[in-house]
């Protein structure tokens, strides 16, 4: 597999039908430094294909699904002692305050903890980026998933589950970030086997899930709208390499996918 974040998506005539940009969610410099030839291909396309549409996805309705059940709250999952000790590791580690978080699901804190061991050196993650790059351009704007499908796949994982991981997060706080920066790493390096590869690994069993069902998902709706537009696709690197990533969906599904090289 090429090393390469940007793809020109070709129909078998060899016409252009727009490109394929693999993101990190993230403010971070370190990839939002490597967006710039990817924005110049915002004049040659008709619109943007996010995973999700931005304005589609109300953060208070967000926020309100990511909520633990009525009654329920996060020391309940935990007994005291290991509430305790995650609470003064993350303090300690991330600045987090975990009784702060009471009423959210552990999978909705775990991401916050992420979060900490990124820079927010930008204003905007590369997503919304792209979208207001978009919406000042006057591009059409579309989301390959919705709201509800995402849910759906956290609903998916036990709250037993994510208390787990959320716990194994704050034991191994140090081993969890080492992984996060070979993330950025692959990422600088474009190489989105490698980035595809490592996150196949960190999501265990739930790689089905998150990653081919959704594949599937984003093909068949890329395909779809792709008949009559030209677009610029941006989703998650770690979906666009792999027996079901997202370039070799596109090319059984009779497309050609060409690196764009150098693209920092």
């Amino acid at each position: 597999m090429n090393h390469s974040l940007l793809w020109e998506i070709l129909k078998g005539n060899g016409n252009s039908q727009g490109f394929l940009f693999g993101t990190m969610h993230v403010k971070d410099s370190r990839a939002l430094d490597l967006t710039s030839v990817a924005l110049s291909k915002f004049s040659e396309v008709d619109a943007l294909f996010l995973e999700l549409d931005p304005k589609e996805v109300g953060p208070d309705i967000m926020m309100q699904a990511l909520k633990l059940p009525e009654g329920v709250h996060l020391p309940d999952l935990y007994s005291a002692n290991q509430y305790s000790r995650i609470k003064n590791k993350l303090l300690k580690y991330a600045q987090l305050n975990l009784d702060y978080f009471a009423e959210y699901i552990p999978m909705y804190v775990a991401n916050t903890v992420y979060e900490s061991m990124v820079s927010s050196d930008y204003k905007y993650p590369m997503d919304l980026m792209f979208y207001h790059r978009a919406k000042e351009s006057g591009m059409e704007v579309y989301g390959l998933e919705t709201m509800e499908e995402q849910l759906e796949k956290i609903e998916g994982v036990t709250l037993n589950e994510q208390a787990g991981a959320l716990r194994d997060l704050s034991r191994r706080f140090f081993s969890h970030k080492n992984k996060l920066d070979r993330l950025f790493e692959y990422y600088v390096s474009q190489d989105i086997h490698g980035l595809y590869s490592l996150n196949k690994k960190q999501l265990g069993p739930l790689r089905k899930a998150f990653l081919y069902e959704r594949n599937f998902i984003m093909a068949d709706r890329i395909m779809e709208r792709l008949n009559d537009r030209k677009a610029f696709i941006a989703v998650g690197a770690a979906h666009l390499s792999g027996k079901y990533g997202l370039i070799r969906l596109l090319k059984v599904g009779g497309y050609r996918l060409k690196p764009v090289n150098h693209i920092n």
